[in-house]
């Protein structure tokens, strides 16, 4: 599983992750690529996930970018559009036929996003996690 590190300060700030792209242990691609860009009226964030990459013809990076820019009207805030993908992700994750016949302990999925919000000067440092099992307040994953 890939490990998103996300290192930052009110100058500048670093997201990186492995490209390697892995199924049951077995190789399958050594260069894919798991992030992207994801710039709003307020934001401008870095994205990058770990968990389910691709299965039969879904796509994880593919969804994530189509998704970010079909859930920025009306009001393109980050905020309002990371809680509009979480419900969406809730929603396909669980009716999409692609992932019909994926056990749930393979469509885990944690996105880190991070970058800065500019309705403040100077702007702030962001950091977010959207997560279908990881749970952050009792530390641990959850057995699904």
């Amino acid at each position: 599983m890939t490990i998103v590190l996300a290192l930052g300060n009110s100058d500048q700030l670093i997201q990186v992750s492995d490209r390697r792209l892995s199924s049951d242990g077995r190789l399958i691609d050594d260069d894919a690529f798991k992030g992207g860009i994801f710039i709003c009226t307020n934001a401008r964030l870095v994205f990058g996930f770990t968990g389910l990459a691709k299965y039969g013809t879904f796509d994880t990076e593919k969804w994530l970018l189509k998704s970010l820019a079909e859930l920025g009207p009306p009001d393109f805030d980050a905020k309002s559009i990371l809680d509009r993908l979480t419900d969406k992700a809730t929603q396909d994750f669980s009716s999409l036929p692609s992932l019909a016949k994926v056990p749930s302990e393979h469509k885990r999925l944690s996105v880190m996003f991070s970058g800065y919000l500019y309705q403040h000067s100077p702007p702030l440092s962001a950091y977010a996690i959207m997560t279908n099992f990881q749970n952050f307040e009792t530390l641990k994953d959850d057995s699904k």
